[in-house]
Parts: structure tokens; sequence; C-alpha cells
């Protein structure tokens, strides 16, 4: 009896344990079912205090309401204040002199003057092709032009003097003009085997090297000048015609965590059919920090704005089969009632709502206890705030 005694006591602590288990488990799941059964029965149980208030009223016109029969409630006043919608574009530091050189002809890499990281000025010379054959021509043209251009002078003196015949004169004068053309066009080809730097800046990559045949089109060298930078952000289409040039910009620089203050240098009229966007342009200048072309920047852009708005906090805010709605508080009698209110709101911005209608400023919203309300319960107003 004490053996099979025992088996009974294992087994029953064992079914307790794994009940603790499952009970465990399901705790949290069977607390929010409970709270949510809580809510409603609160509700219901409002809803009956109410009419029993009312008929015990008209019944007993000397009855008083008891403070633990109220709802707890602070409220504030609505007020006309600046409002403002922002929205948030990425973008990313452009330069306008930022440009790969590359070759105008094709030759071979004769000498490389500057290296990666190199300060360079206008018009320095950075790179020489090749130009050896150029020359040569250049010293056949001479030699060719300047028989040309004495038979074109004798040629000359003759006619003026009606010796010969216009034809040789025209002849002489055709071959002169057509060498010089061929000398121009030579010399503007040897010109272009020395490659030189458009602006001041530095140099920021040089994808070839010396003795290496380019041909025309090939990138050479990359010059950047970080003294013109701007930003460059690409907005969506549906907020065309809500900024233009000189609007106010404010820009998040991720990698360092600031942001300053700017504003709008242009704004595209050509909408992208790639992406359904159009470029944006906001100065970058007065820089505390040493940015770099192509960084990630954040830019906030306000689409909208209205000086004298009607605001209220967007938390307060409830819905129903009606819309939306708030509480505001009426007096009867001695007592104060919830009322709802319905308004019709715009935009959100900053946990700040704007309302259209339905509400005016100087008028009084629960802004805590509102969750606990219905339509006509009593309240009582612990703290107010304006």
């Amino acid at each position: 009896m004490s053996y099979k005694f025992s088996i009974v006591i294992l087994t029953f602590i064992l079914f307790l344990a794994s009940c603790n288990q499952v009970s465990d488990n399901g705790d949290l799941e069977s607390e929010k079912k409970e709270l949510y059964s809580l809510r409603g029965d609160q509700k219901e149980l409002q809803k009956r205090i109410l009419k029993l208030e009312k008929e015990i009223k008209k019944q007993d016109p000397l009855f008083e309401y008891k403070p633990d029969m109220t709802t707890l409630v602070s409220v504030i006043e609505v007020s006309r204040q600046e409002f403002y919608h922002k929205i948030e574009v990425r973008g990313s530091i452009a330069s306008r002199q930022n440009i790969m050189i590359s070759a105008e002809m094709a030759g071979l890499i004769q000498k490389i003057m500057v290296r990666e990281g190199d300060r360079v000025n206008k018009g320095q010379l950075l790179v020489i092709l090749d130009g050896e054959s150029i020359r040569r021509s250049i010293d056949e043209l001479k030699t060719q032009l300047e028989l040309a251009a004495l038979l074109y002078e004798r040629q000359a003196r003759l006619w003026e003097k009606s010796v010969g015949s216009e034809i040789q004169y025209l002849e002489a004068k055709n071959r002169k003009e057509t060498l010089e053309k061929r000398m121009a066009s030579a010399n503007t080809r040897l010109e272009k085997t020395r490659i030189k730097s458009p602006f001041s800046g530095s140099i920021d990559s040089i994808p070839v090297k010396e003795g290496e045949f380019v041909m025309t089109g090939m990138q050479l060298v990359r010059v950047v000048n970080l003294k013109n930078l701007y930003i460059k952000a690409d907005v969506s289409e549906r907020y065309v015609g809500k900024f233009k040039k000189g609007d106010n910009a404010r820009v998040y620089l991720p990698a360092f965590e600031e942001y300053l203050d700017s504003r709008i240098d242009a704004v595209s009229d050509v909408i992208h059919l790639e992406n359904r966007t159009f470029i944006t342009e906001v100065s970058l200048n007065n820089l505390r920090y040493q940015v770099k072309p192509n960084m990630m920047v954040i830019v906030e852009l306000t689409d909208y704005k209205n000086e004298n708005a009607t605001v209220i906090p967007t938390n307060i805010i409830q819905n129903d089969d009606q819309g939306q709605f708030v509480f505001t508080i009426r007096k009867d009698g001695d007592k104060q009632i919830a009322e709802k209110l319905h308004i019709e709101t715009g935009k959100s911005y900053n946990n700040m709502t704007e309302v259209h209608q339905g509400i005016n400023a100087g008028e009084i919203v629960v802004d805590r206890g509102f969750r606990e309300l219905t339509n006509g319960i009593a309240v009582r107003i612990v703290e107010s705030e304006s």
C-alpha cells in the first residue's frame, strides 16, 4: 500500500509541475484577454451607472454625485499657433567641379605629371601623350606651307601686273589656305596630347599608368574641387509645386550626427521617368566638417505651413464609425460631463495635428483619462494645463 501511495503522490507532483509550466507560458495571453474583458465590462458598467443616475435623479432630485462615481481626467486648452509639416528625403553631397578627364584622342601615355592627392591649379599639365608623329607631320606641313606661301606671293604680284591667268592665282591662294588649315588642325591635335586641369582642385584618382595606350574617351584623371559643394536630393512627384528656390531646408549629416540650416538653390522642372522624382538642390556653405562628394545626407523640407492653425495633440484623437473625435467637458448643473466632439483634421507632424473643423481655439479637450470615457459620463477634472 505504501509503494502504491508513493507512486500516486509522485504522479500528482509531476502533473502539477506540467500545469505550472503551461500556466507560465500562457500567463501573458490570459492577462491580455482578462484586461480586454475588464475594459469592456468597465464601459458597460459606466453606461449602466449613467442610466441609474438619471433614473435616481428623476425620483430623488436631492441626490448628489459622489467623487467615487466620477472618472478622473485632465484637460488642456486648444490654442492657435504656427503649424508646419515636413518631409524627409535622402540626398547626397555633390560638387559642381568634380569631373573625370578623358582622352580626346588615342595615344600612348608618355608621362603622368601628378599623383593622387596632389593640389593642382587651373591649366596645370596633368598627362602627356606621345605626339611624335604629330610633330613630324607639323614639320612637313611647315615646309609645304613656306613653299606655298612663297608661290602665292609671287603669283599675287604677277596678277597685280596682269601677268598670268586668274586660275593660277586662285590655285596658289587655295593651296596656301588649305595648308594653313591643316597646320592649325595638327597644332590642335598636338595640344590634345597635353591634358591640363580645367580648374583648380585636387587629384582624386588616376586609373591609368605611364606606357599604357589609351583610346579616345578613355578616362585619365579625376579632378575635384571641394569648395563648390551642394546637396542633390530626389523628391517624389507628389510634392510638385510644394517647394521653390529660397525655401528653408534642414540638413542632417549622419556621419557627424549634426544638423545645419540651409536653403533650396534650385528645383528641377523635369520628372525622371525611372523613379518618378524631380531633383532638388540644397546649398551647402560654411561647413565645419570635411565632407566629401557622394556622402549621404537627410534633408528636411517643409511642404505645408499655417501660421495661425488650430492644433491639438495627436494622441488624444480617437475614431468611431462617424470618424475622428475628442472629448470635451460641459457643465450640467453642478456636474461635469464628458462630451464627444467629432472633428475634421489635416496634417500631423511632431505629435501635433491641425484641426480644420469641429473645435475652436479656447475650448478645452481631455488629454488624460480620455480612453476611459463614454459620451455623457460624469468626470472630475484633477489637473488643468493651458
